[in-house]
């Protein structure tokens, strides 16, 4: 994505939890990153008002985690 000019911002578990919460989450946030790409690590208790799409490369096996995930 980022080849074809597309600003992306990507976080995984193995990420420190600051790196995560500090600098991938503000970037988004102000919108210095248009495309997030994440593991089930963010899909509780995150709330990024400004998200108009989400996409679930694989669904969760249970109905509140899918619900968390797409941001109810």
């Amino acid at each position: 994505m980022r080849t074809s000019n597309f600003s992306v911002s990507a976080t995984h578990g193995d990420m420190p939890q600051k790196e995560r919460a500090d600098a991938i989450m503000k970037e988004f946030q102000k919108g210095l990153s248009r495309v997030l790409i994440t593991t089930d690590v963010w899909a509780l208790g995150i709330d990024v008002q400004q998200v108009s799409l989400v996409i679930n490369y694989d669904l969760p096996n249970n109905r509140k985690l899918y619900i968390h995930r797409i941001g109810r």
